[in-house]
């Protein structure tokens, strides 16, 4: 091969990731950021061993008080402790989101790799993913808390297996580019 013909080959677009990484890394505001971020999500999933009150104790006496150094963020019009109820819904919603990742993915991967195996098998996947993607989801979830109760685990595992079909697009078409590289 010439030198003239490599010059032809389309080069990938877009920034490295490495080159992203070093520019994030000079932002003073990108790495507070992220401190902040991992800080909240460390104190979320971490809250059961450091929360000063439990987030259901009442206090009347402290109804609706400001800030002090006994509650950081005051009370709400109960009396309870703002930052405890705060940080310790954050490991809750951190849980079911991570549910509804795993489940999602837990469907889409297999079955994705499963498609590349051929293209008869990849059409009855494709056709199997366009149905659950054509189900409103709204009223699946409609449907089950009105059968079985506003649940957030299984609420959270159905929107899973419904968010799969699009992660099951995505993972598709990445094994189909990964069979056309010449390896």
């Amino acid at each position: 091969m010439s030198t003239a013909s490599l010059a032809t080959v389309p080069v990938a677009s877009g920034p490295a990731p490495a080159r992203v990484l070093r520019h994030l890394l000079r932002s003073p505001a990108a790495i507070l950021s992220a401190v902040w971020l991992v800080g909240l999500t460390l104190a979320s999933i971490t809250a059961p061993l450091w929360l000063p009150y439990p987030t259901d104790q009442q206090d009347f006496s402290q109804v609706l008080s400001l800030p002090t150094a006994e509650h950081l963020l005051g009370t709400d019009e109960l009396g309870r402790d703002v930052l405890s109820r705060i940080v310790a819904a954050g490991g809750l919603t951190l849980g079911l989101t991570l549910e509804t990742a795993l489940v999602a993915l837990g469907i889409a991967l297999p079955l994705a790799l499963w498609a590349a195996t051929g293209r008869r098998v990849a059409a009855v996947a494709d056709r199997l993913t366009e149905v659950v993607m054509a189900i409103p989801a709204l009223v699946v979830m409609l449907a089950v808390v009105g059968a079985y109760g506003p649940d957030l685990v299984r609420i959270m595992a159905i929107l899973g297996v419904l968010m799969a079909g699009g992660i099951y697009r995505v993972l598709s078409g990445q094994a189909r580019a990964l069979q056309r590289q010449p390896y």
